[in-house]
């Protein structure tokens, strides 16, 4: 992070002329100083770790749609919402509602945003990204952090910006190597919503997995083609589990609760995603929370907790981006009342280690992000019964 340095005047200057030949250096050195800074990444407050005023923080979610994900829109609103009660900031969560893709709309609430008076604002950009490269760097004094989603700094000027991804590949290892370990049939499934690179990798991570746990386990891959038909995720599901699937992980958005239906209709297990499966279902539906070991997660709620403690105190760098896996403590299966009470105390014990090997380096998980669907096809094709 850039020191200022500090112009010690306090010499005393006995001529007039003298003193304007030193005030004019000052000026120009400050001037020559600031003009170097120019371009480069800027700490999120001032040096002295305050918000530049007694002002309480002010911090702005902007979720692109509503909340109710059950995903990373209410981890991060939740994590907020905690650090706000801990440290007493002002805090608003803002949903645009369903704008249907009309992207002029997006602009027009980012700029509105943009221009209010907030610390630091908080978005889920993978739906608005070209609209931040277009109009944030209009905002040199915005402070922005782009969750769940990687931001182009290469390509675009974005200094006062921050995204974070997490590496979905590694907490899907866990789920994955778990899933072998307690299935009797060692078949698997993963029912997918789509298409797409992030899909790819949790999938390729539980399959990863599975086999470091059972060399010679099978995987069953199903994809819905839809992020909110909860109906065929369930029939795909029950398709999966009538071939010998005995757990099943969705990576299925919205879909999810028709596979976690399907495992409890036909008493399979199923590794929840993205939050914690059984603690939402416990009360409601009790049924489906006593078929969820575990859920694989994005410490989303977490990350940006410390993200908010960090800008506040001053030792944030912007202009970066940040992939949080297991090491960073950014992703991880539950441990919780479910996973301790339905997974043997030696299963969990391998879990532990299993975590240790990829925090410290000595399991390298490879990702899916970035290959072709030829690729990803050879990966399906090898683990099918």
């Amino acid at each position: 992070m850039d020191t200022c340095k500090k112009w010690n005047n306090e010499r005393k200057i006995v001529f007039m002329k003298k003193r304007w030949t030193h005030l004019l250096a000052c000026m120009l050195a400050l001037l020559m100083f600031l003009t170097a800074c120019g371009g480069e990444a800027v700490s999120g407050t001032p040096a002295d770790g305050s918000n530049g005023n007694a002002d309480p923080l002010k911090i702005l979610v902007l979720i692109p749609g509503t909340r109710g994900d059950m995903s990373v829109n209410d981890l991060a609103a939740r994590g907020l919402e905690k650090y706000a009660a801990d440290s007493g900031c002002e805090l608003k969560v803002f949903e645009t509602g369903d704008l249907a893709g009309d992207f002029a709309k997006y602009e027009s609430v980012y700029r509105d945003a943009f221009e209010e008076d907030w610390d630091l604002i908080f978005t889920n950009s993978k739906s608005t990204r070209d609209i931040l490269y277009k109009i944030l760097p209009e905002y040199p004094d915005v402070r922005l952090i782009a969750y769940d989603d990687e931001l182009d700094f290469e390509q675009n000027d974005l200094p006062n910006a921050i995204s974070v991804t997490y590496k979905q590949n590694e907490c899907s290892f866990l789920a994955g190597a778990l899933a072998a370990k307690l299935s009797e049939t060692g078949i698997l499934g993963v029912v997918s919503a789509l298409e797409s690179p992030v899909i790819h990798d949790f999938m390729y991570g539980f399959v990863q997995g599975a086999l470091y746990a059972d060399p010679d386990i099978k995987v069953l891959n199903s994809t819905v083609g839809s992020a909110t038909d909860a109906l065929k995720a369930k029939e795909l599901a029950i398709a999966q589990i009538k071939q010998g699937a005995d757990v099943l992980y969705p990576p299925a958005a919205n879909g999810v609760i028709g596979v976690l239906e399907a495992g409890a209709s036909e008493g399979v297990y199923v590794i929840g995603v993205d939050s914690d499966r059984a603690a939402s279902m416990k009360e409601s539906n009790p049924e489906i929370a006593e078929i969820i070991p575990t859920s694989a997660v994005k410490n989303v709620s977490d990350s940006l907790y410390r993200l908010a403690a960090e800008y506040e105190a001053g030792t944030l760098e912007f202009g970066q981006h940040l992939n949080l896996g297991i090491k960073e403590e950014g992703v991880g299966l539950v441990d919780n009342e479910f996973y301790q009470s339905m997974v043997p105390e030696d299963i969990r014990a391998f879990i532990d280690e299993t975590a240790e090997k990829i925090a410290s380096g000595e399991i390298e998980v490879e990702t899916a992000l970035y290959m072709t669907a030829e690729e990803v096809e050879e990966i399906r094709e090898a683990v099918r019964p």
